[in-house]
């Protein structure tokens, strides 16, 4: 499903909005990690039953959540994601009756594992009635208790989420990667990805971003869950919640091929993978492919 564009739904810059205010808090995490708990806790935050009730009452633009919350398009009741820049900016856009409105996240790698996670609001109230709802929701501090209550959020499930890990767990959950290549469907994955997952196909391919795309890339990728191979696997090094594998597979007929390939793997705390790169060659002469994700947005 194509969702609409924040161009398509709210005719304004987010620079041309006056600033409101802005936050920021220091996380003990590298950018990447604090980019996957900001898109994980943001529909916590907006989609709720109180959200989904006041954003038609208000008359904003968008009133559902639809697509990826890290995705340009996607909307959260109250908002549409109008920037997206993994793992740098995610600007999130509004508009209703009282108010024209945008939060915008920026996060900047400190280095050694560490972030910056910024928030800044811009809105602008035109009449009597938006002077009166910028009272309600600016002058009461509500919209900044709502604000740190994000970030700070975000910052306990980023630093949750620098798990430990051993030798043995990245063996396990390679074998339960071969255990679900053969099973049919794509429940397995479930239990193999988190729900806000990056998997990427090789270095320069575009990642498929989220449990759905990579299951939407799995089933594609097979001709049958009972494709005939065989598969080896040797740990070359594990690092905190980080291992790499080196990894051969050969294809048997009808589709004769091989692959030689490192697995980088990176865990979270209940042991379902948050990010998943590969790096694929096969022998000259032959026809390997790898299979790129959507067209992100650069800065």
């Amino acid at each position: 499903m194509q969702h609409p564009t924040a161009e398509e739904t709210i005719q304004i810059a987010i620079d041309r909005l006056p600033p409101i205010d802005e936050h920021a808090v220091e996380i003990a995490a590298d950018p990447t990690r604090v980019w996957e708990a900001l898109v994980a806790i943001l529909p916590r935050v907006f989609d709720n039953r109180r959200s989904r009730i006041g954003a038609p009452v208000l008359g904003a633009a968008h009133t559902e959540a639809k697509g990826e919350p890290s995705m340009t398009g996607s909307t959260l009741p109250g908002f549409v994601v109008s920037r997206s820049v993994r793992p740098a900016v995610l600007a999130l856009l509004g508009q209703h009756r009282y108010s024209r409105y945008a939060l915008v996240f920026t996060i900047d790698d400190l280095g050694a594992g560490r972030s910056r996670l910024h928030a800044e609001t811009r809105a602008e109230f035109p009449g009597r009635k938006g002077r009166v709802y910028r009272r309600l929701v600016i002058g009461s501090r509500g919209h900044v208790a709502v604000v740190k209550r994000i970030i700070e959020a975000v910052r306990k499930r980023a630093e949750r989420s620098v798990a430990k890990v051993n030798r043995r767990q990245i063996s396990e959950w390679i074998a339960d990667y071969e255990k679900a290549w053969r099973s049919e469907g794509t429940e397995m994955l479930d239990e193999l990805f988190a729900s806000e997952a990056s998997y990427s196909t090789s270095p320069y391919e575009k990642p498929h971003l989220g449990r759905p795309a990579i299951k939407e890339m799995w089933a594609a990728e097979r001709s049958s869950h009972k494709e005939i191979f065989t598969m080896h696997s040797e740990i070359v090094a594990v690092e905190a919640d980080t291992g790499v594998a080196r990894v051969a597979v050969h294809y048997e007929d009808p589709h004769q091929q091989e692959y030689r390939d490192l697995w980088i793997i990176r865990l979270d705390a209940y042991g379902r993978c948050v990010h998943f790169e590969e790096w694929p060659f096969w022998p000259p002469g032959t026809p390997g492919h790898v299979s790129g994700g959507a067209e992100p947005e650069t800065l």
